[in-house]
């Protein structure tokens, strides 16, 4: 695919999306598809010539989740306060093992440690999307200008540091 970056932001990372409704059907015929950046969450469309995506079932976000290991404090409307593994993570959302059992629905406060930032990236609200014994899925609808820019910045390391090794590894092949 060649190279493309967000008109919103100029991000490199990008990523095709689902289409919606008959215009993008009727569009993606004449290879205009949809696109969201990952990291300001920009929604648009690209002409890719002689290009065919097929549809794929297993995994249906717009943003994809980067793996990570980050200690994450949450706190619970009720006051209730622990500890958890934050396991991937996205602009809008992420995955946290252990800690206590959250239901569906249920409003959060995170506080993301990231390593070598003293502060933590502090999500005002979340909800749990889904909820299955200590695994939660939770979508981040509260943060602050400058913590979502704190965020962005982690996750564009973290695709940059995953497109190095990409990169790295068909090099030595």
């Amino acid at each position: 695919m060649a190279s493309s970056n967000c008109p919103k932001c100029a991000g490199e990372y990008i990523a095709r999306v689902s289409r919606r409704g008959a215009l993008e059907q009727l569009l993606s015929r004449l290879y205009v598809y949809p696109f969201r950046c990952q990291m300001c969450g920009h929604r648009f469309k690209l002409l890719r010539w002689r290009e065919v995506y097929r549809k794929t079932y297993y995994d249906e976000r717009e943003f994809k989740r980067q793996p990570v290991s980050l200690t994450t404090a949450i706190w619970a409307e009720s006051g209730q306060h622990c500890d958890a593994t934050l396991q991937n993570l996205s602009i809008r959302g992420c995955r946290l093992a252990g800690g206590s059992a959250f239901g569906q629905g249920s409003i959060l406060r995170l506080e993301l440690h990231i390593p070598d930032d003293t502060l933590p990236i502090v999500v005002q609200a979340a909800v749990v999307r889904n909820a299955i014994a200590l695994h939660s899925e939770i979508e981040f609808l509260q943060l602050q200008p400058p913590e979502r820019e704190r965020l962005r910045a982690f996750l564009r390391s973290l695709f940059a540091s995953r497109k190095a090794e990409a990169e790295e590894s068909v090099t030595r092949a």
